[in-house]
């Protein structure tokens, strides 16, 4: 029922359920919750009826361990869970985030709501969103992040995805950020069929930065 750290604060984290019997129809079911954005460390989890496995983490294997709790859905409904976090280490000056993370276009399929939740869950300071060549869903992510006062801050890019490379834009300043989340202007912000040079200055020109994603696979810049 709520998660919390060893200050008695509650905290963000992502729900695993591991040792379960089984439904029928298995494919249907769901294993992987988060706690909710407007209640922080709360979260009702669906178990089917019989003994339970929970597997609760917050910033997994970077901030704190997995706690496991066992129980029985005839009695074990309701559950206070204490994580052991590290320090915010944002009262040191440093600041975390992942720099290629799909929200629901192309061949995406996490909601912007679910995209936030898992990204809170993992200790995440700095929300990317960053779809292929589809910037449509950052405003649906910046609208989650602003009604649910997250203390997380996001910055809409996009993934030009070229046959041959695949790139990521970040914008740098507000205009920048205000132009990524700009559903009037159209969702295809930047051509990935253009000269290699043309697309890095159509980037450049809007003071973003261009990075060059997973460099050295097989459709990599290096390779």
């Amino acid at each position: 029922d709520l998660v919390k750290d060893q200050n008695g604060n509650p905290v963000n984290a992502k729900i695993k359920l591991a040792g379960v019997n089984r439904c029928v129809v298995d494919y249907i079911a769901n294993d992987t919750f988060f706690t909710d954005l407007d209640q922080i460390g709360h979260a009702e989890v669906l178990v089917y009826p019989g003994d339970y496995e929970l597997l609760i983490s917050s910033g997994d294997n970077f901030f704190s361990k997995t706690v496991s709790v066992k129980g029985n859905t005839s009695q074990d409904t309701k559950l206070d869970v204490t994580i052991d976090r590290m320090a915010d280490l944002r009262e040191d000056g440093w600041y975390n985030m992942d720099l290629h993370h799909h929200v629901s276009k192309a061949d995406a399929c996490t909601t912007p709501l679910n995209f936030v939740k898992s990204n809170m869950a993992e200790g995440l300071t700095i929300l990317y969103s960053s779809d292929h060549d589809d910037t449509s869903a950052n405003h649906e992510v910046a609208a989650v992040v602003e009604e649910n006062n997250c203390d997380a801050a996001h910055i809409p890019g996009v993934e030009i995805s070229a046959s041959w490379s695949h790139f990521n834009v970040v914008p740098q300043d507000e205009e920048g950020r205000e132009y990524m989340q700009d559903t009037a202007s159209g969702k295809y912000k930047f051509n990935q069929y253009a000269q290699f040079r043309d697309i890095v200055d159509s980037v450049h020109e809007r003071n973003m930065l261009f990075i060059a994603n997973h460099p050295w696979i097989g459709y990599g810049l290096f390779n």
